[in-house]
Parts: C-alpha cells; structure tokens; sequence
C-alpha cells in the first residue's frame, strides 16, 4: 500500500472517528423536531412541496419513489395536521395540488434556524479562516452528495 493510499485510509477514520462523536451542546433542533410530531418521510415530503411551491400528488410520489397511495396517506396527515393544504388546478379540477401551509412554512422555518451551523453561537466561535475552510468543505460535501445522486 502506498504512502498516499494510507495517509487517505487514515483520514477517512479519522473523519469517521470525529462525525460519530459530533454532539451538538445544544438540542433545541431536537426538541422543536419531537414538538412537530413528524415522522422523516413526513419531513421529505414537506422540504419537496418547499422546494417546488406547488406540487402534484403524482409529481412528490415521483421524487420520493414511493406510490401514489403511499403519497396520499402522507399527505392526508400533514393536511390534518396543519402543514400542508390541498388544492385545486384552476386548469384542471381533476388535478389535486399540495402546498405547504403557513403553519407548515413556519415549522420549516424554525428548523432551519436550529440547524447548528446557522447558531450564531457555533460561528461566532470560528476565525474568518476556519469559516472558510467550513465553508470549502461543505461546498466539496455538496458536490460529492450531488454526484452520488445523480
């Protein structure tokens, strides 16, 4: 084995090593998370209605690779818990659309301002010099994930 293949072996135990014992100080993320009583796929279904506006019954089970029915009960509970809102295509009334509700919009707000790299008190710790380090890295974890996805 190489010099290079080694030092790389060593690097990914370390990274390993250092994500498995991240542990944010704090979990208020968790806590509003649990307060939502949402499961993940409830989640996905609700960051995927964020991200296009609108969308289509058939068009969420499409990108969540799950069937209609399937998409249907997820649905049926975020509209019964307030998050999401069905309507209808002014076009075609056969056409049902979900959105997301200002309940809904709220909730994905309040997450994301939990996110721990958005806390002032995370990056208020770092020098502009880590900050852009951070920052690098995240960009190469977004290119690698956007590989691995497509």
């Amino acid at each position: 084995m190489s010099n290079s293949s080694d030092e790389r072996n060593g690097l990914i135990t370390d990274l390993k090593n250092l994500t498995e014992n991240m542990r944010p100080p704090w979990n208020k993320g968790a806590n509003r998370l649990m307060d939502l009583d949402l499961t993940i796929p409830q989640l996905k279904v609700m960051y995927l209605i964020a991200d296009l506006k609108t969308a289509q019954m058939n068009v969420i089970a499409r990108e969540m690779d799950i069937t209609v029915s399937t998409c249907t009960h997820l649905i049926d509970k975020l509209v019964a818990s307030g998050h999401v809102v069905r309507g209808q295509d002014p076009d075609d009334r056969r056409v049902v659309l979900c959105s997301l509700s200002d309940s809904g919009i709220e909730s994905l707000d309040k997450l994301q301002q939990d996110m721990p790299f958005a806390k002032d008190e995370f990056t208020s710790r770092l020098s502009v010099e880590e900050l852009k380090i951070f920052v690098d890295a995240i960009t190469i974890m977004q290119r690698v994930m956007t590989e691995i996805n497509s």
